[in-house]
């Protein structure tokens, strides 16, 4: 899997293989039959003795086969003609025939007088092409063309006493063994099934015992394993020994733990991957290395292994549609070794914009770019964010009254470009407040962390300083081209404002009147709207010619489609709240009034609060001087008359 890995099991794999991995052929059998009618003759025993011998190259077979052919006639002579079974064989035996002829290369005369016999005697070797495992096999097919014989004894004789423990299988039943030869015999008859065995070879059987005495776990691991594969190649009834190597894997993390063990058990996982491709394995895989990592027993060998699995379930899930998952096994591998796995960054935006789409396309746009936007490319992110809407709604209030003007703006900010919208609220709020006469402070956040209160107040001495004040508030502001910029300026764009009280022994008269300008923000908005909107038609105008091309088209286009929603819904969900205060004493209450988009109308108060005590004293005067003119008048009138009579 890995270099390190590979070349700790190789190391191991060499002291127990050799240089042949081809399978094994199935053991060829070579045998003397008759050709043509018996006659008298018969075969009266027939043994098979098969000699294994085994060196560091590997394990022969050698086989001797005699045949005790006798006539059963009493009377007459016999012949008969004996040829190989099966012909053409690529194995070249030795026969002895007593007595005998050779015709030819490959047939035997036998002449038998009355009740005589002859003994013919075939030998071969076999060579195994198997390094562990061996198969022998005997078929009695070709014995039975001497009809039954007399008796006949296989022998299988290995090369040194073994116990049972050596032999997979043995048929049929009725075999004998003693430690070292393996014997079927019978009597006047002969079973029609074929007897063999599978078995380990006598090298390997030995040094699997050693092992296993010894506790070398890294090379038992390697012999286990090149008999697994040995056994699966020629399909031997071998019993997977994937459970027993996995525990002694674990047993040699238990015992001495290194990069190596954890290496050699990942590799296991992996190899059952392979052969199940139940992604679980590949999991444990993961895990153990992990491990490793987490215990310090890790090198570059398991860093890189870790990545490379990491890897390839990022190749899994995006085949599988779950990108969300690609790219976090990708962020993983590329975690696990940054150096020698780096990520493939075509597949990490493929990815990433896959992710995107698929929760744009859920209507969750704005959590698609909370949560991946930094991730796509910059060219991405521009198409992104340059028109996208600072702010979802917004609300100012003004407060005047005589000596001060403030302005608060509660202000509900697009997510995906709060931080950079906060970040230009911070560099406004500094440059007004570093205005003479006015304070800016940027409130903060509440329960809402996408909601920004900033409050701006101005205070002054008389109507100039504060319309000196409005003009320096604007006009550090007019270079900015930003919505944010024209919604914060304009409540302060210079103009006329009456405030007064006016105030007599009699009565007091309250003016305000004031002109709101709030035409810029809309300006501005209706600029944006417009180039998102040219921007929308060119982006789903464009023919898309790679995947990572038609996903940035497809989620720039869902980004822009909210971001021209919003910008549309401004209209509805900003407004301005004006509330005007006289001086105190004040026989008014502070005035409001409620401003949406777009209007534009004279807030005006003309009031005038009559002094009714005063009012009141004056009428009784101007009542007593009314009666005494009365009284006085005719006082008059009687005097004019008396003086008349």
């Amino acid at each position: 899997m890995h270099a390190a890995l590979v070349l700790f099991l190789m190391l191991a794999l060499c002291l127990v293989l050799s240089d042949r991995t081809a399978a094994q052929d199935p053991m060829p059998q070579v045998s003397l039959v008759p050709e043509g009618p018996l006659g008298t003759l018969e075969l009266a025993s027939l043994t098979v003795d098969t000699q294994v011998q085994c060196d560091e190259t590997g394990c022969q077979f050698l086989v001797e086969e005699e045949y005790r052919i006798s006539n059963s006639s009493r009377t007459e002579a016999a012949t008969a003609t004996l040829r190989l079974e099966p012909e053409g064989t690529d194995i070249v035996p030795q026969v002895q025939l007593d007595p005998g002829v050779a015709v030819g290369s490959d047939r035997w005369t036998v002449d038998l007088p009355a009740n005589s016999s002859a003994i013919a005697l075939l030998r071969y070797t076999w060579t195994s092409n198997a390094t562990n495992l061996l198969h022998y096999q005997w078929d009695p097919g070709p014995a039975l063309a001497w009809r039954i014989p007399g008796s006949v004894r296989l022998t299988l004789v290995l090369p040194d006493d073994v116990s049972d423990d050596i032999f997979l299988t043995r048929e049929p039943e009725g075999f004998t063994f003693d430690g070292r030869t393996l014997e079927w015999s019978y009597e006047g008859q002969l079973p029609v099934h074929p007897h063999g065995t599978w078995m380990l070879s006598p090298a390997a059987w030995a040094q699997l015992t050693t092992l296993e005495q010894a506790a070398d776990i890294p090379t038992q691991v390697a012999l286990l394993r090149s008999l697994r594969e040995e056994a699966k190649a020629q399909q031997a009834p071998y019993p997977d020994p994937w459970s027993r190597i996995l525990g002694l894997l674990l047993q040699a993390i238990e015992r001495s733990p290194s990069p190596e063990s954890y290496l050699a058990l990942a590799d296991q996982y992996q190899q059952r991957f392979t052969e199940t491709e139940d992604n679980n394995y590949r999991l444990l895989a993961i895990e153990t290395l992990e491990q490793a990592i987490e215990t310090g027993h890790s090198d570059d060998a398991v860093r890189t292994g870790l990545a490379a699995m990491y890897t390839d379930m990022a190749a899994w899930a995006a085949q599988s549609g779950d990108a969300s998952r690609a790219l976090a096994y990708l962020t993983a591998a590329n975690r696990a070794s940054p150096e020698t796995a780096p990520v493939d960054s075509e597949l990490r935006d493929v990815l990433i914009l896959t992710q995107a789409v698929d929760l744009a396309a859920r209507g969750k746009v704005a959590d698609s770019l909370l949560q991946l936007g930094d991730q796509l490319a910059p060219a991405v992110q521009d198409a992104l964010y340059r028109y996208a809407p600072p702010v979802r709604a917004a609300r100012t209030d003004i407060n005047r009254d005589e000596t001060s003007r403030g302005a608060t703006y509660t202000l509900l900010l697009y997510p995906p470009v709060a931080g950079s919208v906060g970040q230009h609220l911070n560099e406004l709020a500094a440059r007004i407040d570093a205005l003479e006469g006015i304070e800016a402070t940027l409130l903060p956040a509440g329960d809402d962390p996408y909601e920004a209160v900033l409050h701006v107040v101005s205070t002054f001495a008389d109507p100039m300083g504060e319309r000196m004040q409005r003009e320096a508030l604007y006009a550090s502001l007019e270079g900015d081209p930003s919505f944010v910029a024209a919604l914060i300026a304009a409540p302060w764009k210079p103009g006329e404002v009456l405030l007064s009280v006016e105030r007599s022994l009699l009565f007091d008269t309250y003016r305000y009147r004031e002109q709101p300008t709030l035409l810029d923000p809309i300006t501005v908005r209706d600029e944006q709207l417009e180039y998102t909107r040219w921007r929308l038609a060119e982006i789903t105008g464009v023919d898309a010619g790679t995947e990572k091309a038609r996903l940035e088209q497809q989620l720039v286009a869902l980004a822009l489609r909210q971001e021209r929603q919003i910008w549309e819904s401004l209209s509805a969900s900003t407004y301005w709240s004006y509330s005007v205060t006289f001086a105190e004493p004040s026989a008014l209450a502070p005035q409001t009034w409620l401003l949406g988009w777009g209007q534009e109308r004279p807030l005006e108060v003309l009031y005038r609060a009559v002094h009714w005590g005063p009012v009141g004293k004056l009428l009784l005067v101007i009542a007593g001087g009314v009666a005494l003119l009365s009284i006085a008048g005719r006082a008059f009138n009687r005097s004019s008359r008396r003086q008349r009579a």
